[in-house]
């Protein structure tokens, strides 16, 4: 499946960190069935905090996660320092959800 099947939607590419909660679950519920390997910032932001429920890390997020693909590549320590994520718990959910959406056929 290539990234250009999906097309932009209402230039979702720039969702910056400060849009609304509506607007980010808009994003969401639009492209929440591409595979994440295909997912832009935008996505991987929308995702995290509507889905995840997680905006406590949406900053760090939107400066260091540029791609679903890039996410899923990360381990432990990466998305320690990446998202700043410091709580166990926290981590480990953020693990659990993005192994929802690893492809099995990739692993």
């Amino acid at each position: 499946m290539l990234l250009t099947e999906f097309p932009d939607i209402d230039n979702v590419n720039k969702l910056p960190t400060s849009a609304s909660f509506a607007e980010k679950k808009r994003v969401w519920e639009l492209h929440k069935d591409i595979p994440m390997v295909c997912w832009k910032a935008n996505m991987v932001l929308a995702w995290l905090e509507v889905e995840c429920q997680m905006p406590m890390y949406s900053q760090m997020c939107y400066e260091n996660i540029k791609s679903g693909k890039l996410l899923l590549e990360l381990n432990d320590s990466e998305l320690e320092a990446g998202l700043g994520l410091g709580n166990t718990m926290h981590r480990r959910k953020l693990r659990l959800a993005i192994e929802d959406y690893r492809d099995p056929s990739v692993v």
